[in-house]
């Protein structure tokens, strides 16, 4: 329902998007993950190529642009894998552990 009902009579009223299979986020049209990752590296004064996120959803998209390293998970939606730099597994093979381990030369 949300993605084919709630979306369009909201989209042009404030920011609206899948946030899960049954979760649909409506915010303010300025907020946005990307938004908020930008002041925090503006605020601790880290460069945007020191950074990796992970995404999975539509609500993430912003966060995927404001990161020099982007990953996916392999389940993500099909708008948000065309965002990424990198696709990683799912959380229940421990993508993102995985990753970060690798990334820390952890498994070496």
């Amino acid at each position: 329902m949300g993605e084919n009902v709630l979306i369009p009579q909201w989209k042009d009223r404030v920011k609206t998007c899948m946030a899960g299979e049954e979760w649909v986020d409506f915010m303010d049209k300025s907020v946005d993950k990307g938004n908020a990752l930008e002041y925090l590296l503006n605020y601790l004064e880290i460069r945007r190529e020191e950074t990796m996120v992970f995404a999975d959803n539509a609500n993430d998209a912003g966060l995927l642009q404001a990161a020099e390293e982007s990953y996916v998970v392999s389940n993500a939606r099909p708008e948000i894998k065309a965002l990424g730099k990198y696709i990683c597994q799912p959380y229940w093979h421990k993508g993102v552990y995985k990753v970060i381990r690798d990334r820390l030369g952890l498994d070496k």
